[in-house]
């Protein structure tokens, strides 16, 4: 072994980075409650013209942002969420019937508005992995207005 690296720090070094993985990919997850589908998969959906909605949960800076968003997808934002679905304001208890995709930039937000959603009412809700990064590196649609 070399010199300085000692059985303990290696496994505590081991320890740290699964429990960063574990908070980047498996507590999101399990947070949520909910499918993480992949944006081609969303995208087939859509293509094939089966009746989804997808709500983008950034910022309206974000969502009309150099990344964009997914064609027909819907803006409301994380903050503003819990407060629309309370009040059953914005349509948002008109979706309940529909497959509902939930984006953010990375799907760190997104998981949260999907337990949100789950909560509310909504039975078939599931986030798009690895938001709308993921969707713009497979090359899939964009708008910017």
């Amino acid at each position: 072994m070399p010199e300085g690296f000692d059985p303990q720090t290696i496994w505590m070094v081991a320890i740290l980075l699964m429990a960063f993985a574990a908070m980047k990919y498996v507590i999101p997850r399990l947070v949520a409650g909910v499918p993480f589908l992949e944006p081609q998969a969303v995208q087939q959906r859509l293509t094939a013209g089966e009746d989804v909605v997808i709500v983008d949960v950034r910022s309206p800076d974000e969502f009309i942002g150099p990344l964009g968003h997914a064609p027909g997808a819907v803006n409301v934002p994380l903050g503003d969420l819990a407060g629309r679905l309370a009040a059953g304001a914005g349509g948002l208890d008109d979706l309940k019937g529909l497959p509902v995709f939930v984006m953010c930039k990375t799907a760190n937000r997104s998981p949260h508005a999907a337990r949100l959603l789950k909560k509310r009412g909504f039975t078939n809700v599931a986030v798009v992995k690895g938001g709308m990064g993921a969707w713009k590196r497979a090359g899939l649609p964009v708008e910017t207005s």
